[in-house]
């Protein structure tokens, strides 16, 4: 199986898309039964988050090749923890197993990066203010263009990015 994962533009949710070249494989799209999406950050070695869709997303899915899901349904809560993460679907007890799909979150360091702009004097004289916002803004800004490369190199570049504007912020 292979699937793409899209976060939403107001960064709320998460797009799954199916994009298996089901001539190629055994059984077919609407041949899944039960799915399981796992969530992994640092490694890929132990998920941090499991979520087994419900029968109705499971159709959706089937029939459309395609769910939208919330964070607030998959994690309990509004926005995704800032990180790099990597989604891998399994499908009827693993018997189809998907690529890694990655998507980064970055909803908190955001606000706050936008904060310190907003708390910037108008106009601000001082070069030594300005610059570290300004740098914030430009690696805030170039995570979004981290490049078609393969899903580890935009892992990492994600997660380097991801930590410089956490010690900038803390």
């Amino acid at each position: 199986m292979k699937i793409n994962a899209t976060i939403s533009a107001d960064k709320k949710s998460i797009t799954i898309v199916d994009q298996t070249d089901w001539t190629s494989e055994t059984g077919s799209l609407d041949s899944l039964i039960s799915i399981v999406l796992y969530f992994y950050t640092s490694t890929t070695d132990l998920a941090i988050y499991s979520y087994d869709l419900i029968s109705e997303e499971v159709d959706y899915y089937t029939a459309n090749g395609e769910i939208t899901l919330t964070f607030e349904t998959l994690f309990g809560r509004e926005y995704a923890l800032d990180n790099w993460y990597n989604v891998k679907m399994t499908a009827n007890d693993n018997v189809y197993e998907s690529n890694y799909a990655g998507f980064l979150s970055d909803s908190y360091i955001t606000t706050k990066v936008y904060e310190n702009v907003n708390d910037l004097y108008t106009p601000e004289a001082y070069k030594k203010s300005i610059e570290p916002i300004a740098m914030q803004v430009m690696y805030l800004e170039s995570m979004k263009y981290i490049g078609n490369s393969t899903i580890t190199d935009r892992d990492i570049k994600a997660t380097k990015r991801l930590n410089v504007l956490n010690r900038y912020n803390s």
